[in-house]
């Protein structure tokens, strides 16, 4: 009779399937527990599969929900594809697996985010009003050289025989 059947035909409170069922050996349970763990991969890792992708704009800007975000100039990511997660509120924005930024969800649609470091690496508009800027540039006009037509027809083997003279 098996450990099993026994602990099934025994009865009472005394009876314990735990202590009468012996724990299997097993050389590759065993050889798991005493390797040690790989450590987790890096945090993008896990968000890429949760993530959208946006466009950036130009001028710095995602839209996510109808709201425009800004991003920080540095590392420079306008025109190009973001990654975007949004959890328990806050947005995760990356590239190339580096986060760029956190940012609170705004609710409200149409709305505008700028980020303190958006601009940052732009120079200010009273500075490039300092700087006189012409319009244009004055060319001297060309030498011109007047030659008769026969010369180009001579130089393209061309022969007149007549020509009228009206």
């Amino acid at each position: 009779m098996s450990t099993t059947s026994i602990a099934r035909h025994t009865s009472g409170a005394s009876a314990s399937i735990a202590g009468s069922i012996a724990r299997p050996t097993n050389a590759k349970g065993e050889r798991r527990e005493r390797e040690p763990l790989s450590p987790l991969p890096a945090a993008f890792a896990w968000e890429r599969f949760a993530t959208e992708e946006r466009k950036v704009s130009w001028d710095g800007y995602l839209s996510y929900d109808g709201v425009l975000y800004g991003l920080p100039s540095s590392p420079p990511v306008a025109g190009t594809v973001v990654q975007v997660r949004e959890r328990h509120g806050i947005l995760s924005v990356w590239s190339h697996g580096q986060l760029l930024a956190e940012l609170a969800k705004r609710s409200g649609s149409g709305e505008h985010v700028e980020h303190p470091d958006q601009f940052r690496t732009v120079a200010p508009a009273a500075s490039r009003r300092s700087q006189v800027v012409p319009l244009g540039h004055q060319r001297p006009a060309p030498q011109v050289m007047t030659r008769a037509l026969a010369e180009y027809d001579q130089l393209c083997g061309v022969e007149v025989l007549a020509c009228n003279h009206t």
